[in-house]
């Protein structure tokens, strides 16, 4: 996922959702953020 994207499907944020609690992270309460906090997630793992 680039950090230029935008959400396009529900499946996404159950995807984020998914890959949340895989890195036993809590999703948001708020479902859709959750795919925001997941990007950011992503962002900041890429950092070096």
């Amino acid at each position: 996922m680039g950090s230029n994207t935008v959400l396009k499907t529900t499946s996404e944020v159950d995807d984020a959702i998914y890959h949340l609690r895989s890195l036993d992270l809590f999703p948001h309460h708020d479902r859709v953020k959750s795919w925001d906090t997941h990007k950011m997630i992503d962002i900041i793992n890429g950092a070096d």
